[in-house]
């Protein structure tokens, strides 16, 4: 009879399948009196998304009329657009028209995005708000990330701008979003150098 300690494959002691389950999965028993080696379930999910624009490094946003907004861009085709660790069947960036897209995120996840853009003014003392429009084609409404800063003096001024969102309702779920810029004088142009989102989410 052999050792214990010397048994393999089928002849382990229950559970079956230790010598081939992959680290960190556990053995969960299905109810027929036999068990499955899997992932433990956490109840949430995290994925995160890193969209790179190439447009707007050639051709910068104009915001070309003072005291206006004008909506951000993002082509999503810059080189280190990076995408492998996104939620399965989640595109939360639409690069054709331009819009973040919530509609395949549970209610109650939270949204986490870095904003990386570089803001060139033209003049002295100009002053830039920058803010997100949520739930277009719904109930729409702003909320502001950057509230007027002034910068002494003309030139280029490269921003990270994080916000925070929860998606609480189908309004904000099921319309689109997307980053809007404007200044108090023109001449002031935006170019987008990438949106960094995460995601968790218990859908």
């Amino acid at each position: 009879m052999a050792e214990h300690n010397t048994l393999t494959g089928a002849s382990l002691h229950e559970p079956k399948g230790a010598a081939t389950a992959a680290v960190g999965q556990i053995y969960v028993a299905t109810g027929t009196g036999t068990g499955v080696w899997q992932e433990p379930a956490t109840g949430l999910q995290v994925g995160w998304w890193d969209y790179n624009d190439a447009a707007t490094a050639v051709t910068p946003i104009d915001l070309t009329l003072a005291d206006t907004y004008y909506p951000l861009t993002n082509d999503g085709a810059g080189p280190y657009t990076n995408i492998g660790y996104a939620l399965d069947g989640v595109a939360i960036w639409n690069s054709t028209n331009n819009r973040f897209d919530f509609s395949g995120l549970a209610l109650g996840s939270t949204v986490d995005i870095r904003l990386d853009v570089t803001i060139v003014t033209a003049t002295a003392n100009d002053n830039v708000t920058v803010g997100m429009h949520l739930a277009e084609g719904g109930l729409p409404y702003d909320l502001v990330i950057l509230s007027e800063k002034g910068y002494k003096t003309a030139g280029s001024h490269h921003e990270i701008l994080p916000i925070h969102l929860y998606i609480g309702d189908t309004n904000t779920q099921q319309n689109g979003a997307y980053f809007e810029a404007l200044c108090d004088a023109v001449g002031t142009t935006v170019q987008v150098n990438g949106y960094f989102a995460r995601v968790i989410t218990g859908g």
